[in-house]
């Protein structure tokens, strides 16, 4: 499944979304504060924290999550990103998106926080999972 037309614009119009993951030993979710951005037809964030980013990490062992925009909820599941071309776009994405934080995003495009960065595939909503979403608490990690 894809992002629609009217999902992709939010994401890119939205300065600040937050990341739903899911912690796997207790299944419990969290959601966090990120940068995202859109390349083509697909969204990207990265753990400015490194790879210690707790949400990075639980993405990494439980890759299904959700990204919130506004009030809007979109399930997702996360892919690493390798190829060097298309990190490069995203770190160009970066820079355009977010020119007026030119501090910020010299942190976001270093080698060490570029080695995060993940894709969100859009996925179907389960009404298991947006229920328990209800009561996710919001962190900063």
């Amino acid at each position: 499944m894809e992002f629609d037309v009217t999902e992709l614009r939010l994401l890119e119009e939205t300065e600040e979304v937050e990341i739903e993951t899911v912690v796997s030993a207790s299944r419990e979710r969290h959601r966090t504060p990120v940068w995202a951005v859109v390349v083509g037809p697909h969204v990207y964030v990265r753990s400015v924290n490194g790879l210690q980013g707790h949400w990075h990490q639980h993405l990494r062992n439980h890759p299904q999550g959700a990204i919130h925009a506004e009030d809007k909820r979109i399930p997702v599941r996360a892919e690493s990103v390798s190829d060097q071309k298309l990190l490069h776009q995203v770190s160009e994405a970066y820079m355009s998106k977010y020119v007026q934080y030119p501090q910020d995003v010299a942190w976001i495009i270093s080698p060490p926080i570029v080695a995060t960065t993940v894709r969100l595939v859009r996925e179907l909503e389960s009404a298991e999972s947006a229920q328990s979403a209800a009561g996710c608490p919001r962190t900063l990690q």
